[in-house]
């Protein structure tokens, strides 16, 4: 079924055509930009393998399981990576999924809401200045994950 707008109906005015514009032409263009790319999918692995282990945690400790993409718990995370032995401390853990941090030491957690729901600059440009530190504090909890499941091999 096709909808064909009728005289009633609101329609983007110009102002608003031209935002929308402006966010698809932002010199930040995730596909074009390496350090972009590569952090959405080591932070991707990151939040998909945080969200089975704490799954599994619950699991395990008789808790009821999210079934839907409801947003992780830092705690669970934490509890769950201790649970499973996962080698990678508390400290660490909050590197990666916390939500407390200021500009400049924002976790990759809070950069990616930034980059992914609304292309905000300020997180994209501290993405590309801080990509080796971030890439490096994600890349341990993904070492972690693989040897405790022995990917490592």
């Amino acid at each position: 079924m096709v909808y064909i707008a009728g005289p009633t109906t609101n329609r983007l005015n110009e102002s608003r055509r031209k935002e929308i514009v402006k966010v698809l032409n932002e010199r930040y263009s995730i596909t074009d930009n390496l350090k972009l790319r590569s952090f959405t999918s080591i932070y991707t692995d990151c939040e998909a393998t945080a969200r089975k282990i704490v799954n599994y945690y619950k699991s395990d400790r008789g808790l009821p399981v999210s079934k839907s993409m409801r947003t992780l718990k830092l705690i669970d995370i934490i509890k769950a990576s201790e649970h499973f032995g996962l080698g990678i401390s508390e400290v660490e853990i909050r590197l990666i999924f916390d939500s407390e941090g200021r500009r400049g030491q924002m976790s990759p957690r809070q950069l990616k809401t930034g980059l992914l729901a609304i292309k905000a600059i300020n997180d994209m440009e501290e993405i590309c200045f801080r990509s080796e530190e971030l890439s490096g504090y994600m890349d341990k909890w993904i070492r972690a994950i693989k040897s405790t499941t022995k990917l490592n091999s």
